[in-house]
């Protein structure tokens, strides 16, 4: 609810989630502090779920201003300039040790597609590669 009140008010959606990541953290550090201060009390059960508390919404609070930061980092930014363009084609029955030595270790190369002969098979990635490794 701040975050909205507080973006109505300047129009900007990155400083009301500083703000409201401010004082949810503010908040979840006076429940952990309470949490401490009663377990110290002597009720250790109750100070104990405010400390919990405190924890999870400072957890929940960092969170959402490091999803903000990607955001607005991320904006602008297309499918385009991140992808890669540069997979080679390889054949099907090309061994997996080979296209390791070959591709991989040499040429730095981390996609292929696959073919059988002119027709496209599929992809294949580092990923695919290790999961293959590792059930051997």
């Amino acid at each position: 609810m701040l975050r909205t009140l507080v973006w109505k008010i300047t129009g900007h959606f990155h400083r009301a989630t500083q703000a409201a990541t401010f004082m949810g953290q503010l908040v979840a550090f006076g429940f952990i502090g309470l949490g401490i201060f009663t377990l110290l009390g002597g009720n250790f059960s109750n100070g104990l779920w405010l400390a919990f508390i405190g924890w999870f919404l400072q957890n929940a609070a960092a969170a959402s201003y490091a999803q903000a930061n990607l955001q607005q980092l991320l904006r602008g930014v297309t499918v385009a300039q991140v992808m890669t363009r540069d997979c080679p084609l390889v054949s099907s029955d090309v061994l997996l040790a080979e296209l390791i030595e070959d591709k991989v270790l040499t040429g730095g190369q981390r996609c292929f597609l696959v073919t059988d002969k002119e027709t496209l098979r599929g992809m294949l990635i580092l990923r695919d590669v290790a999961a293959v490794l590792s059930l051997a």
